[in-house]
């Protein structure tokens, strides 16, 4: 069985955690589990519900606490040796991205679930994001989908080293 970092962020009701939930609900759990790294300031993290289906949850430092935030990814992914980190906090991928790659975590997802506005700080940032990913060596999800049977595919694009 694989264990994946589900790096999340801030998880509240909504968006996110529904699609999250839904593909952890439906994946084979025999092959694939999640551990959901969810930042402190949560409200609507669904702990009864991951650690039943087999997953672990574990609460850190929000991401204004940059610095903290990612000494207790580095811990997590120190202790716990993941092979694949996925995550889904846009703009803010790029720190669990990069303490990833210094834990020598092999798969690196970085998932955008946010819209993009012309102008906006963020999307100078995912721009400027975009261009150094490859020193990064991440892996840039498109499509993310449920297939019949309770599989996950995933489509991307992996960048070469």
């Amino acid at each position: 069985m694989i264990r994946v970092a589900i790096i999340v962020g801030k998880m509240d009701s909504g968006g996110k955690k529904n699609l999250i939930m839904e593909y952890y609900r439906h994946i084979d759990r025999n092959k694939v589990q999640f551990d959901f790294i969810c930042d402190s300031d949560s409200q609507a993290i669904p702990k009864e519900e991951i650690e039943s289906l087999g997953g672990r949850v574990y609460v850190i430092a929000p991401y204004q606490s940059i610095f903290k935030n990612m000494a207790d990814m580095k811990r997590i992914f120190k202790e716990s040796k993941y092979l694949v980190v996925h995550a889904y906090n846009s703009t803010m991928n790029v720190f669990p991205m990069f303490v990833a790659k210094k834990c020598g975590v092999p798969v690196r997802i970085s998932e955008s679930l946010s819209m993009a506005h012309e102008g906006d700080w963020k999307t100078a940032l995912k721009k400027c994001y975009v261009q150094c990913q490859s020193a990064l060596q991440t892996i840039i999800c498109h499509v993310v989908r449920i297939v019949v049977g309770g599989s996950l595919e995933i489509n991307c694009s992996m960048l070469e080293e």
